[in-house]
């Protein structure tokens, strides 16, 4: 036997001419050709769908990343909040002790205050008191001058009453 072969020319082998064959060269072709456009057609899809598994592998390992990062921003967010809480503890801690020395150094401070105030009055009256005891000598000068004065008006009269 002879390969099966396609090709235009009739056979001239004694194949009986008046019986149509089934398939002829243009459905052959046709066939052919729809054959070759759905392969290429499938062969396009198939380059698409591999683009897009590819695309999708590659946004589904960065999805992943992301979620790994998500994961460990979680847990570092949990221990910064966790260190804010003891530092906000801290700090209020810190300006509770301020406050109390604030309170305890404005009480020292009054009572300072209220010390030298009574010093300060306590001077004053001493001063009031000197101040007046200088006005009662002054007087006293004043007068003791004024007799001083008088005693030698006299004395200068007695010694030109000598002269004399």
């Amino acid at each position: 036997m002879e390969e099966a072969k396609i090709s235009e020319k009739e056979r001239e082998d004694g194949v009986q001419q008046g019986i149509p064959s089934l398939v002829t060269d243009d459905d052959l072709k046709r066939e052919i050709g729809e054959w070759v456009v759905s392969g290429l057609n499938k062969d396009i899809l198939i380059r698409r769908l591999v683009q897009q598994n590819n695309s999708l592998r590659s946004q589904t390992e960065k999805m992943i990343e992301e979620l790994k990062q998500i994961e460990q921003l979680k847990l570092s967010n949990i221990r910064l909040t966790e260190k804010n809480k003891a530092l906000a503890d801290v700090a209020e801690a810190g300006r509770q002790e301020l406050k109390e020395e604030v309170v305890a150094l404005n009480r020292s401070c009054d009572e300072k205050i209220k010390e030298v105030e009574l010093d300060y009055k306590s001077a004053l009256e001493e001063l009031s008191i000197i101040q007046k005891a200088l006005t009662d000598e002054q007087e006293v000068v004043k007068d003791k001058n004024k007799e001083i004065g008088i005693l030698k008006g006299k004395c200068t009269r007695l010694e030109k009453k000598l002269e004399v």
